[in-house]
């Protein structure tokens, strides 16, 4: 279950001990789209932190990092907990292993930063400078083919958009 899209809680059939240190123990992934209309890609959303919910002691929440939060994501999110890496606790000891999958509701999508985004230009004021050459004894399958060794380009924004 998730009441947002940075939280996610989780409900155990018994009562636990401790839940502390098992960020580590959990592996959050999902699928988005790589760019907007692109083919869905695996993602995964980084724990920062995990604590007792509620007054019961039977759930816990798992915050997830505002940066990898996943307003974007399509279909299932998969939580999988590996007890060799965490430390939630229970009554009778160490919480086994376990996943659970969840489609997450009332998600408010964010611009994807991979929208396609294009950005066109112009030369102005650009200046040349062609050094006359001779060349004798050519043949007319011969050609000079000419490049620009450097070239130095300004952007300046303007407006209140991203750039």
């Amino acid at each position: 279950m998730s009441d947002s899209s940075t939280r996610i809680i989780i409900e155990f059939t018994e009562n636990l001990k401790s839940e502390l240190g098992s960020e580590t123990g959990f592996t959050i992934m999902g699928k988005r789209r790589e760019y907007c209309g692109g083919s869905l890609i695996d993602d995964s959303y980084a724990v920062s932190k995990i604590g007792t919910y509620g007054d019961n002691k039977k759930s816990i929440f798992i915050d997830i990092s505002p940066l990898t939060r996943f307003n974007n994501a399509i279909g299932e999110i998969v939580v999988t907990y590996d007890s060799s890496k965490g430390g939630i606790l229970g009554l009778g000891g160490p919480v086994q292993s376990f996943v659970v999958k969840f489609i997450p509701t009332d998600l408010m999508p964010i611009d994807n930063p991979h929208n396609t985004e294009y950005l066109t230009g112009g030369l102005k004021g650009l200046n040349v400078n062609l050094i006359s050459i001779n060349y004798k004894d050519g043949n007319s399958n011969e050609y000079l083919k000419s490049r620009i060794s450097s070239l130095n380009i300004k952007l300046t924004k303007v407006g209140t958009g991203d750039l």
